[in-house]
């Protein structure tokens, strides 16, 4: 599993290094992996340092105007929000209700 969300972190990294961020692009990418952890979170999947050593060092980036690094870290914090998510889904379907 931590192969696999680290192949996602690095897409993720190559994915946003094809262009500049700007600014917006930082901010909607720090919103929506907030969005998706908090959610992660709710369902009780939230991942351990998703927050910690992603997102504080994405806000920390954007205040200091590193974008780049911000929509990076961002975005690797969504990958880990989303399979957070994917695992609360399996886990519904394998004890439902509980």
């Amino acid at each position: 599993m931590k192969k696999f969300a680290c192949a996602l972190g690095l897409a993720a990294l190559i994915a946003t290094s094809a262009h500049a961020a700007d600014k917006q692009d930082a901010a909607a990418a720090i919103n929506e992996a907030v969005s998706l952890n908090q959610q992660a979170h709710e369902a009780g999947f939230e991942w351990r340092d998703t927050y910690k050593a992603l997102i504080g060092p994405a806000k920390e980036a954007y205040r200091k105007g590193d974008y780049d690094k911000a929509q990076a870290l961002a975005e690797t914090a969504k990958s880990h929000a989303k399979l957070g998510l994917q695992q609360a889904e399996q886990a519904a379907k394998v004890q439902p209700n509980l």
